[in-house]
């Protein structure tokens, strides 16, 4: 049986398997696997946290700039009423009661059907005020 043509000979290697007689074949491979699903998992979680914090500093930064417009806009808003405030209490001053009543004759006669308008419609609200 030693040198018979017809019996296949058994070298260092078991069948097709390719590892040696007695050891396993598949020592690294599992752990390799696990190894390269923990490099994929921890970079996933990377680039979360990244995405993360960028998301995080644009809505700071446009909190930000939302905020500084409101600033403005309160103040732009601010600065007008008191101009408004500042200009009617010149006119009421200037002009006086009798100076107001002309103004306002003046222009009721430039717009009769708008003035007619106003004057139902405050009406209208007064008497809805005073059956309540």
């Amino acid at each position: 049986m030693a040198n018979n043509p017809n019996t296949p000979r058994q070298t260092g290697n078991f069948g097709t398997t390719g590892g040696r007689f007695g050891e396993p074949t598949h020592t690294h491979t599992g752990t390799s696997a696990t190894d390269t699903m923990k490099d994929a998992g921890s970079s996933v979680v990377d680039k979360a946290k990244d995405i993360a914090s960028s998301v995080t500093e644009k809505a700071q930064d446009t909190i930000s700039s939302l905020s500084d417009r409101a600033g403005d806009v309160a103040h732009d808003v601010s600065r007008r009423a008191n101009e408004m405030w500042e200009t009617g209490r010149d006119y009421v001053t200037n002009e006086g009661f009798s100076g107001m009543v002309d103004d306002l004759t003046g222009v009721i006669r430039r717009n009769p059907l708008p003035a007619l308008m106003i004057g139902f419609g405050l009406g209208f609200v007064l008497a809805r005020a005073m059956k309540d």
